[in-house]
């Protein structure tokens, strides 16, 4: 019996393709598999789980999910590693929302201070949106400037 799991380094069998990848994401009678090499490389295709098979590691650095990678990256170069790897690796694509909805919640927290009462009485409504919008992304940049204590 053939056992099958998500994350897991499987080989094309179905013909002479010398394909490799890995599986995204596992049903009961397919998978998503992410090829590495092959005529498919880098896309992801629904593959019936009888035209493929598992590759057994020959070597311990073999990591097609990156299972350790964090912990070398960590241990290596600390948060900034980690950051780095993340970054270099592609893992961040859904961090814009989280910027967009940083940047929004910044603003909305802006425009409600106390300090833009002046601002809101001597300047029209699209240069108060300016000074708020600006003054959000000056916030947010200088912000990573800040050390911890």
């Amino acid at each position: 019996m053939t056992i099958f799991y998500e994350g897991g380094q499987v080989r094309w069998a179905a013909s002479e393709v010398d394909a490799v990848g890995h599986i995204v994401s596992l049903g009961s009678t397919a998978a998503h598999v992410k090829w590495q090499t092959g005529p498919s490389v880098d896309q992801i295709t629904f593959t019936d789980l009888f035209d493929i098979e598992p590759v057994t590691a020959s070597k311990v650095d073999d990591d097609p999910m990156h299972l350790v990678a964090v912990r070398r990256a960590y241990d290596h170069d600390q948060e900034v590693g980690v950051l780095n790897f993340l970054a270099t690796n592609d893992y961040l694509g859904s961090w814009s929302n989280i910027a967009r909805d940083v940047l929004a919640y910044a603003e909305d927290r802006i425009r409600a201070d106390a300090s833009m009462e002046l601002v809101d009485e001597q300047l029209t409504v699209p240069e108060r949106e300016a000074v708020v919008k600006a003054s959000a992304m000056a916030l947010l940049r200088d912000a990573f400037g800040i050390e911890e204590e």
